[in-house]
């Protein structure tokens, strides 16, 4: 019924109408996503998202079998970094281009004629736990459907991009491109004949597509780190001492990344009769460039940290092993869900004391009232200058600008090591 015509204006009106709601009652919705959630609002979240991404995928197999293909398999896989749902539509090469792209864009349609239903639902509700479960399904689809669209990694704008240009495997081919670039710059080696294609690829790109493989090869990683770093306060929370272990293999592990793939050029090269005085030199090169940037480039290091409440006024919970710094400026912000708004600026004013504090200060889930256990923190008392603060949420305090090599070992490898220590 949806796949007729009367059925996709009914689709599309719904979705734009739930658009034009969302922008008249954006207070409402910012708001929901601004402040903590019950764990059991999260839970619904997490369900109906889940559902969501079914239908998504269950989406891509009635469009193609709706233009005469077959689905050949639906799963679940790995995809840079994060467990994901996925339905073989290959078969959609066949149609023509308006009919893959149609197939390939079938699950963003789901996701933002769902978010634009959460919304209109939303809007007649008052504000609470109804209202705040369908703001966040709503943020939910709408992230899902701007990510699915990133034409640089393999999700649906990205297939959709290929079957409109019909270029098959455009995203290898154009990486290959810089592959060449790089090998012949760094190790050395002819440049490559006028139509050459990647072993395997029998079709030639021209060579601005190097530029769509720059940011494939940008895009991914930042996807990883994405990840990565979402997972890790996670790992080690729960994990302790395994986590730690955990967190320092999957770094280890990413930053060898691009390490291997310079080894593949450097072979390459010896294949290519490149003298090996040369690659060495292209590899001495790199080496000094890696160690510049670790050295050189500076990055700020912004520590966020809960702050409660206790019986001295607002305290500053403090990460472990860290130690106050009488004056220092700490910006104080509301812990959302998704959104942190500012609330107030304090700044630390007392020594530092153990203190008993709840498990879940400053975290966006809460846990039902009397459930959240006590924990013995190092806490330092604050002085607020300006603004307000809530009973207790997120505190971000600028410890100043360190190298590229130093950020890294304070912000992912100091807290996996600290667990196993």
């Amino acid at each position: 019924m949806l796949a007729s015509i009367p059925g996709q204006v009914a689709v599309w009106a719904v979705s734009l109408i739930g658009m034009a709601v969302a922008v008249a009652e954006h207070a409402r919705f910012r708001a929901d996503l601004a402040g903590p959630v019950p764990l059991g609002v999260l839970v619904v979240v997490m369900v109906v998202s889940l559902a969501t991404t079914a239908v998504h995928e269950i989406a891509h197999g009635l469009s193609l079998t709706r233009a005469g293909g077959r689905v050949r398999r639906m799963g679940v896989m790995l995809l840079y970094g994060s467990p994901s749902l996925f339905c073989d539509v290959s078969q959609s090469w066949r149609q023509p281009r308006r009919r893959r792209v149609a197939v390939a864009l079938a699950g963003v349609r789901v996701h933002v004629f769902a978010a634009a239903t959460a919304v209109l639902v939303a809007s007649a509700l008052p504000s609470g736990s109804g209202h705040q479960v369908l703001s966040l399904v709503a943020a939910a689809d709408i992230l899902m459907a701007v990510i699915n669209l990133c034409p640089f990694v393999k999700f649906d704008g990205y297939v959709a991009l290929v079957g409109w240009l019909d270029r098959p495997h455009l995203r290898p081919k154009s990486m290959a491109l810089v592959h060449e670039f790089v090998q012949r710059w760094v190790f050395g080696g002819p440049r490559e004949p006028r139509g050459w294609a990647p072993t395997g690829l029998s079709t030639p790109l021209p060579p601005i597509w190097a530029l769509f493989g720059i940011a494939c090869m940008l895009t991914a990683p930042t996807l990883v780190a994405a990840a990565f770093s979402s997972y890790e306060p996670l790992l080690l929370a729960l994990l302790g001492p395994v986590g730690g272990v955990l967190v320092l293999f999957l770094l280890v592990y990413t930053l060898s990344s691009p390490l291997t793939a310079l080894l593949k050029l450097e072979r390459a090269a010896a294949v290519k009769g490149v003298s090996r005085m040369r690659r060495l030199a292209g590899g001495f090169g790199v080496s000094l460039a890696v160690a510049v940037i670790l050295s050189t480039v500076q990055v700020p290091l912004n520590v966020t940290t809960p702050y409660t409440h206790d019986t001295r006024g607002i305290a500053l919970v403090l990460p472990e092993g860290a130690r106050p710094v009488s004056g220092l400026p700490v910006e104080l912000k509301r812990s959302g869900i998704v959104l942190h708004p500012r609330l107030g600026l304090a700044s630390v004013c007392g020594d530092a004391h153990r203190e008993s504090v709840q498990a879940d200060a400053g975290s966006p889930v809460r846990i039902s009232e009397g459930q959240a256990r006590l924990v013995d923190r190092t806490v330092v008392a604050l002085c607020l200058s300006s603004g307000s603060a809530d009973p207790d949420g997120l505190a971000s305090v600028s410890t100043g600008r360190l190298p590229f090599g130093t950020w890294l070992r304070r912000v992912y490898v100091d807290p996996a090591w600290h667990r196993l220590s």
